[in-house]
């Protein structure tokens, strides 16, 4: 079997804050388990994704305001959602590595 990691070092600048489940951490061991299951393991760099896709699922407005909240340095979105200004590459990069 062959599995496909696809991850970039700018995930690991997504930090949330201590405690949130979403953290550097926790990709860290997920990309381990990978690389330790009895697989062929095929790394790649994750792309940005084109703006133009990311205006397909949301609003303009939206794509547009979120980037600059990263990039005025980021915060908590809401109760549960936080962002530091390498949050928006991260986001972009997430989203580009799907097929």
């Amino acid at each position: 079997m062959r599995v496909l990691l696809v991850t970039h070092p700018v995930f690991a600048s997504h930090e949330t804050g201590l405690g949130h489940p979403e953290r550097p951490a926790r990709l860290v061991a997920a990309a381990d388990g990978v690389r330790e299951a009895p697989v062929e393991v095929i790394e790649s760099l994750a792309p940005e994704v084109d703006r133009a896709l990311l205006e397909l699922v949301h609003e303009p407005a939206y794509v547009s305001r979120i980037e600059r909240f990263c990039a005025s340095g980021g915060g908590a979105l809401d109760a549960d959602t936080r962002a530091v200004g390498a949050s928006w590459e991260a986001a972009k990069r997430a989203a580009g590595a799907g097929p």
